[in-house]
């Protein structure tokens, strides 16, 4: 009971938080997944604050000084005793028992489902998320700040010259061991283009001491948790899939091998997956968007020549997925015309992320 007393008597403080998409519904469970430092710490905090009249408790079962089976074994009686209204949990394991109150709000890294909770999903910021954070008032500057610093949250907080140490301690909290580690860098090297657990496996081989049976087991993790996508070809699902990272800069702080073009385009993916949409990629198409019958083309730079190429070479794989619209997102081209019948829209990555994806 004193470790939960200890708890109890910290009562929720005001803290730095800019307003994201996602709330914690009031009077209702929920259940907040998302991957580390995507913010569900701050969410929740904010609204025990926002919720101060009532009684509450937050326990995060990260802290050390926590002894589980204690808190496991008197939380109940503890919550009944005091009269607690709002119990939060982070780090909400699945062997974790949850406890009865009038509102409990649970936090996880881990996919987890459970009956009678509204899911939140909290992905890291969207660009337009970003622009509430960020303390430019030019939108330019604020695209080339998001670019420059990647979609977490704390980043973005931080000035300039901590920035890489703590991105890189972050890296190393995401996984278990330097093997994970080392094995999440030669994934990384493959954002934005096709390949299998099978190709990244006979690669990495003989660098890594890593059996196959736990390299596929760690990937499909890497999957489940959201620190990897991977993109199907549409109509193809046997095919290779298209990998993509959580944050789009995190290959900078794992190589010295930069691909920009497959920044921007892996920027792009996670601006849609953040809204939900159903995606694929196809023969010289990057993404494929059934729902509208659009693709989109991420060609951060190049003339409108250059453009008109990229079309022409890809227009017969748009035209057997009998395409409406044509997309094109760049870094500061700004531009319309007609591939035959089908109207093309090019413009600037932060014209689309605020204004099309509405």
């Amino acid at each position: 009971m004193e470790q939960l007393e200890y708890f109890f008597d910290r009562k929720s403080k005001k803290i730095p938080f800019t307003q994201r998409k996602k709330v914690v519904p009031t009077n209702k469970h929920t259940l907040i997944n998302g991957i580390k430092f995507s913010g569900k710490t701050f969410l929740i905090k904010d609204y025990l604050y926002q919720q101060s009249d009532k009684k509450s408790l937050y326990l995060d079962l990260d802290d050390t000084r926590i002894e589980i089976e204690s808190i496991k074994k008197n939380l109940q009686l503890f919550i009944e005793e005091k009269d607690i209204e709002i119990v939060a949990i982070d780090n909400f394991k699945k062997d974790f028992p949850i406890p009865k109150a009038k509102q409990i709000i649970l936090a996880a890294s881990e996919p987890i489902e459970l009956d009678g909770f509204e899911n939140i999903k909290l992905y890291p910021l969207d660009f337009e998320e970003y622009i509430a954070f960020d303390k430019s008032t030019d939108i330019k500057v604020i695209f080339n700040n998001f670019l420059k610093n990647g979609t977490f949250p704390e980043i973005s907080q931080l000035p300039d010259f901590k920035k890489d140490e703590r991105f890189f301690e972050m890296l190393r909290l995401f996984f278990k061991d330097e093997i994970e580690l080392q094995c999440f860098k030669e994934i990384s090297i493959m954002q934005g283009h096709k390949s299998s657990p099978y190709h990244i496996f006979t690669k990495i081989k003989p660098k890594i001491k890593i059996s196959k049976d736990r390299f596929y087991t760690f990937y499909e993790t890497l999957k489940e948790k959201d620190i990897i996508f991977t993109l199907e070809k549409y109509s193809f699902p046997k095919a290779s899939k298209k990998i993509y990272l959580c944050d789009f800069v995190l290959k900078s702080y794992l190589s010295f091998s930069k691909e920009f073009p497959k920044i921007f385009e892996n920027m792009v993916f996670l601006e849609m997956i953040k809204r939900d949409y159903e995606i694929f990629y196809y023969d010289l198409i990057d993404f494929y968007i059934p729902k509208s019958q659009e693709v989109i083309f991420c060609i951060p730079f190049g003339s409108e020549v250059t453009i008109q190429r990229k079309i022409d070479s890809a227009y017969k794989y748009i035209k057997e997925l009998k395409v409406d619209k044509i997309t094109v997102l760049s870094v500061a081209n700004s531009f319309k015309f007609y591939e035959n019948d089908i109207p093309v829209t090019v413009l600037p990555f932060y014209e689309w992320a605020i204004s099309e994806l509405d």
